[in-house]
C-alpha cells in the first residue's frame, strides 16, 4: 500500500471507524501529462495540496485511491464482502429505502419499496445508514427528521408525524465536490 500524504493520515489514525484496508493510498502511476498540469497551476496561484483526505481540501494535487494490490478496493469488496456470511446480516439489493421506522425515539428498521410494494423491515439492534452524502440527509429527512422551518413541512414528506430534531439532518452540509480538468 502507497504512503498516505499530509496531515490526512494523523485524521485518520485518530478515527477508530476507518480501516487501515481502505485507507486512501498513493496511486502508482505517475504520468508526465499529470506533472505538467499540476505545476502549470501552481504556477498560475493554485495552493498544492497533498492530501485532499486530510483537513484541506481545496487546491491541486495526485488524487489518492483506495485499492489494494493494485485495483480499486470499493467498500463492498473491503467491508461487505468479507460480511456477507454472517448469519446477522441481509443484504437487499432490489429495494429503495423509503423511510426509518421509529418507535419512540429509537430507529427499529426501514421501510423499502421492492417488487411494487412497501414492506417494513424490523432490525433486531441496529440500524445502519448508509445512503451516501445527499441520500442519507434525504432518508432521514423522509423519516420526519430533519431542517423545516414549520414541523408540518416535515410531517407532509411522508411520514404523517411531526418533526424530529429538526436542527439535527442535513446541517451544516458538507458539500463533495470534485473538479476535473485536462
Amino acid at each position: 500500500m502507497g504512503s498516505a500524504r499530509g496531515d490526512g493520515l494523523r485524521l485518520r489514525q485518530r478515527s477508530a471507524m476507518v480501516r487501515s484496508d481502505l485507507s486512501p493510498c498513493d496511486g502508482r502511476s505517475r504520468h508526465a501529462l499529470v506533472d505538467a498540469f499540476l505545476a502549470a497551476a501552481r504556477e498560475a496561484g493554485f495552493e498544492e495540496n497533498p492530501d485532499f483526505n486530510g483537513s484541506q481540501q481545496e487546491g491541486v494535487g495526485r488524487y489518492q485511491l483506495t485499492q489494494r494490490h493494485g485495483l480499486r478496493c470499493s467498500t463492498a469488496a473491503a467491508y461487505l464482502h468479507p460480511a456477507a456470511r454472517r448469519p446477522n446480516l441481509t443484504v437487499i439489493t432490489a429495494g429503495l429505502a423509503t423511510r426509518i421506522l421509529f418507535d419512540n425515539k429509537r430507529a427499529v428498521g426501514v421501510e423499502i419499496a421492492r417488487n411494487g410494494s412497501l414492506e417494513q423491515l424490523s432490525a433486531e439492534r441496529e440500524v445502519l445508514l448508509a445512503a451516501g452524502a445527499y441520500g442519507s440527509p434525504q432518508l432521514l429527512m423522509l423519516s420526519g427528521i430533519g431542517p423545516a422551518d414549520d414541523p408540518q413541512d416535515v410531517a407532509n414528506r411522508g411520514t404523517g408525524e411531526p418533526a424530529r430534531w429538526p436542527q439535527f439532518a442535513g446541517s451544516p452540509r458538507r458539500w463533495h465536490y470534485a473538479l476535473h480538468r485536462c
